[in-house]
């Protein structure tokens, strides 16, 4: 079994800079996240969930995250979920610019060291840190937002997401994506 990513806790100046100057809006008052019960961060049975997560308004989209390719292998029968979570209080995120279209590039420039997929590992577990250093430790402005530009896709992420988010629901997944994909469809497009 290959080693848990770990993080840089370095600072991207690049990146200080940039959040800076994003617009700040209102953490989506409901959010879901696709997993497995069987993930290290999930307990179905306590209805919790920990550390840094991705998370969109999209049942659909999140609920696709319970097959993601960094998944290795089959969780086994009824073992993918998606969460519905809010808030526990008002929040707010950094909402990443229109023009910024090439966020794995982006991120590329501000993290040199890292390629792939690890890119995204690397921003999820350092943008706590990037948005304590811009805008405080007590900072209400939790997260950052990519809003769905017409496609159910918007992505969201905040880092120790247990500090801020309930989960209410747990909604447990057909085992099979294809019939994942007929019964939720892209319904959920707003």
């Amino acid at each position: 079994m290959a080693p848990k990513f770990q993080p840089s806790l370095k600072l991207s100046e690049k990146l200080l800079i940039a959040i800076s100057e994003w617009e700040i809006a209102a953490l989506p008052s409901r959010l879901f996240h696709g997993c497995q019960s069987i993930d290290g961060s999930v307990n179905i049975e306590q209805m919790s969930l920990v550390g840094n997560k991705w998370f969109s308004t999209n049942e659909w989209y999140a609920g696709s995250y319970a097959w993601h390719l960094s998944r290795k292998g089959e969780p086994g029968p009824n073992k993918r979920y998606c969460l519905e979570l809010t808030a526990n209080d008002e929040y707010k995120v950094i909402v990443r610019p229109e023009h910024l279209k090439d966020f794995p590039s982006f991120l590329q420039s501000c993290f040199p060291q890292f390629g792939g997929y690890n890119l995204s590992r690397q921003f999820q577990g350092a943008l706590g840190l990037h948005l304590a250093e811009v805008f405080g430790n007590n900072s209400s402005i939790i997260g950052y937002y990519w809003p769905d530009s017409g496609d159910a896709t918007d992505e969201i992420c905040v880092p120790e997401c247990h500090k801020y988010l309930d989960v209410r629901k747990a909604n447990l997944l057909p085992d099979d994506k294809q019939v994942f994909s007929k019964m939720y469809g892209k319904r959920n497009k707003m």
